[in-house]
C-alpha cells in the first residue's frame, strides 16, 4: 500500500519537471538581436552597439526604454549611453543604439551581455553576444633573408628584422 502514494508522487514530481521544461524553452515575447557592433577591441571607447528590439506578439507597448546590463569589461562611454528611450513598441523592428567602453585589460573572447527591456505592462530579458578581440600591433608585410624576398622561415631560425 505504501508503493501507491509514492508512484502518485513520482509521476507528480515528473509531470511537473516536464511542464517546467516546456515552460523554460517557449519563445520570447520581445526578443533582442545586436546588428552592429558585435565585435569590439580591447581598450577602445564610444564604441556604437545596435540591437533590434522584436515584438513578437499582438500587444502594443507604451513607455518602453531598452537597456544594456553592463559589466566587465564593458562600461558606460557616457551617462545613460546604455539605455534607450523607445516609447511606443507596435509589431514592427525598433532599432536601439548604445555607447559603450571595452576595458583595456579585456580578455579576447565571446561575452554575453543582458538585455532589458521595460514596457507599460513588464519588463522582457534577453541577452546578446558581444566579441572582443586584440588590435594588430605588428604587422610583417615581406621577409628578405640573405637577399632572398619572401624566403621561409622555419621555426627556430634566427634572422634579422631590418
Amino acid at each position: 500500500m505504501k508503493i501507491i502514494p509514492i508512484l502518485f508522487i513520482t509521476l507528480v514530481l515528473i509531470s511537473t519537471a516536464s511542464m517546467a521544461q516546456v515552460f523554460s524553452e517557449e519563445e520570447k515575447d520581445i526578443e533582442a538581436e545586436i546588428s552592429g557592433g558585435s565585435t569590439l577591441y580591447a581598450g577602445t571607447e564610444n564604441n556604437q552597439i545596435t540591437i533590434r528590439i522584436n515584438n513578437k506578439i499582438s500587444t502594443d507597448f507604451s513607455n518602453v526604454k531598452a537597456y544594456l546590463d553592463l559589466s566587465y569589461p564593458f562600461s558606460k562611454s557616457s551617462e545613460n549611453s546604455n539605455e534607450f528611450h523607445i516609447g511606443n513598441l507596435t509589431d514592427t523592428l525598433v532599432t536601439a543604439y548604445f555607447t559603450v567602453n571595452v576595458d583595456g585589460g579585456a580578455k579576447y573572447g565571446t561575452y554575453t551581455v543582458p538585455v532589458r527591456i521595460v514596457t507599460n505592462v513588464g519588463t522582457f530579458m534577453d541577452e546578446v553576444e558581444i566579441k572582443v578581440v586584440g588590435q594588430t600591433v605588428l604587422k610583417v608585410d615581406s621577409v628578405t633573408i640573405d637577399g632572398v624576398s619572401n624566403a621561409t622561415v622555419n621555426p627556430g631560425d634566427i634572422f634579422d628584422l631590418a
